[in-house]
């Protein structure tokens, strides 16, 4: 035997064999993970969750609409505060008075109805909103009687809508209470205030005695498309101080979305604006089983902004009062 090969020796063959093995085996690896990289782009494996990857004529068939660029002060998004103000319509809405079509839910032993809540004045005068917000806001506090058996909801007269007149005039009389004229969200019809009254004790509804009946309200708001307008921990980015008595009309996928993530109206505009566009729109399933797909588009410089939609698929669109609208998709589901 020679003396090499007893010493462990292996020819020069078998080197140059086990070398091509590894760069096979590497040349496979490569091949493979480029393969599940594609793989993943195609069927959206890698998606950020949320966010979507592939634009909305990827998904839908889609068309291109005109709207007026000046719509951006209408809709259930727009922000109101003392840099965005409010653009009065050149009529009056229609409005509603909130106590019309209350449901009975009984009678107390003095033979008075039961009602879901109860208003300062009659027709005449009590509180008035627009009828989507009128709508919701019997649906919500009926569902909160049918949960709690309360009813001791109180509703003020100037606590839904207020022209600029009542506003000027509450901020002339409180003005650290009330903003001025052109500030304030109640202008919209969207708006409610609610407040608590037992008949003998009136206060709000997030007081030491009553927060444990009323957190059924704040929980369940978004499912009737409210939102806790101002709440305590956002008081430096609404610029208002803590209201635990006013709520805001937004529709159901935002306020699923603001209140399943924790963001205010200010927050959630910002993130719209700067994140999701049609390309990229905010995806999101909501509790009531559909799928939503929201987007950001800036207002156009002319007198009208084209929106790319859905051909066939019910959608909205907002303004924000800003500088630009946001439409909202509903679709059977998400992926």
């Amino acid at each position: 035997m020679n003396a090499n090969n007893r010493m462990g020796y292996r020819p020069r063959n078998d080197k140059t064999r086990l070398i091509l093995i590894v760069g096979i085996v590497a040349v496979a690896i490569a091949i493979a993970v480029f393969a599940i990289l594609i793989a993943g782009k195609l069927f959206g494996w890698f998606e950020n969750g949320g966010k979507g990857n592939d634009p909305l004529s990827d998904k839908f068939s889609v068309t291109e609409i005109d709207v007026k660029s000046s719509d951006i002060h209408k809709g259930d998004l727009i922000l109101i505060n003392n840099t965005y103000k409010y653009v009065f319509p050149d009529e009056t809405p229609d409005l509603i008075p909130i106590i019309n079509d209350r449901v009975v839910h009984g009678t107390y032993p003095s033979g008075n109805k039961i009602y879901s809540f109860f208003t300062q004045s009659g027709v005449s005068q009590c509180a008035k909103v627009d009828a989507e917000t009128h709508e919701k806001i019997h649906a919500w506090t009926d569902a909160f009687y049918g949960a709690t058996q309360n009813s001791d909801l109180f509703i003020f007269d100037e606590d839904g809508y207020r022209t600029e007149a009542e506003q000027n005039d509450k901020h002339s009389a409180k003005p650290t209470e009330y903003s001025e004229g052109g500030t304030s969200e109640h202008h919209t019809g969207k708006v409610i205030d609610f407040y608590v009254y037992t008949g003998t004790v009136r206060g709000n509804i997030d007081d030491a005695e009553f927060a444990e009946t009323f957190k059924w309200i704040y929980n369940n708001a978004y499912k009737y498309g409210f939102i806790h307008r101002y709440p305590t921990l956002k008081q430096e980015i609404t610029n208002v101080d803590y209201e635990p008595y006013h709520f805001r009309q937004v529709g159901y996928a935002h306020a699923y979305y603001m209140y399943n993530n924790d963001l205010c109206l200010e927050e959630y505009l910002e993130l719209l604006k700067k994140d999701y566009t049609s390309s990229t729109p905010l995806e999101f399933t909501g509790d009531d089983g559909n799928g939503y797909m929201v987007y950001y588009v800036a207002a156009g410089e002319g007198e009208t902004t084209k929106l790319t939609v859905p051909a066939d698929l019910p959608y909205t669109v907002s303004g924000d009062n800003m500088g630009g609208f946001i439409v909202t998709v509903t679709a059977a589901a998400v992926k």
